[in-house]
């Protein structure tokens, strides 16, 4: 499980941050160690929203779907 504070280099390079994140065991074992003291390149399985005000709801699709495109297996928002 992983906050906010954590980001993630995506298959197309791109670097993302989640509120929350989830990567299974195995998932995230099989990241090198070196790899793991940086932005790891790895999609999480799991990535959870808060939608704030100021986001609106393309934006959060737009996001959500570049994610998916990505590898990300369980797309989750939540309201504010």
């Amino acid at each position: 499980m992983f906050g906010s504070s954590a980001g993630f280099t995506m298959p197309d390079t791109s670097v993302k941050s989640a509120d929350v994140a989830w990567i299974a065991n195995e998932r995230r074992d099989a990241v090198p160690p070196k790899d793991k003291r940086q932005f790891a390149h790895v999609c999480p399985d799991f990535v959870a929203e808060i939608n704030p005000p100021s986001d609106s709801w393309t934006e959060l699709q737009s996001k959500m779907s570049e994610c998916m495109a990505n590898g990300k297996r369980l797309p989750v928002r939540l309201a504010d």
